[in-house]
């Protein structure tokens, strides 16, 4: 199951999330998993509002981020760019939502 992170900059913060995709035999997206600063969760939506992430100073700034990141999940982009990133340190950056993914794990099997 390869892993991504996701980053974006806010001013002078930069928040993270990751991420890691299961295919099926036929390169098709089977489940996902999201860190949530603990353990890995299905559940984007779980991680919104969780305080592990960041002070509660930066709470908005992480909701911007986590909509602009399900925006990108939602419409299907994020998938779409991650099927194409194989090895650890490719990346892609989505100009409109000003967030940049990386794989850092690669899926070994």
């Amino acid at each position: 199951m390869p892993e991504f992170k996701l980053t974006k900059e806010l001013g002078t913060k930069k928040f993270e999330l990751l991420m890691a995709v299961d295919y099926d035999e036929d390169g098709n997206i089977e489940s996902q998993e999201f860190y949530d600063g603990i353990d890995w969760i299905d559940n984007p939506a779980d991680i919104k509002f969780n305080s592990e992430y960041c002070d509660s100073d930066d709470q908005d700034d992480w909701i911007v981020f986590i909509n602009d990141f399900m925006h990108l999940l939602e419409t299907g982009e994020l998938f779409n760019v991650l099927k194409t990133l194989k090895e650890v340190d490719d990346s892609y950056y989505f100009n409109e939502e000003s967030i940049d993914v990386v794989v850092i794990e690669e899926d070994l099997i």
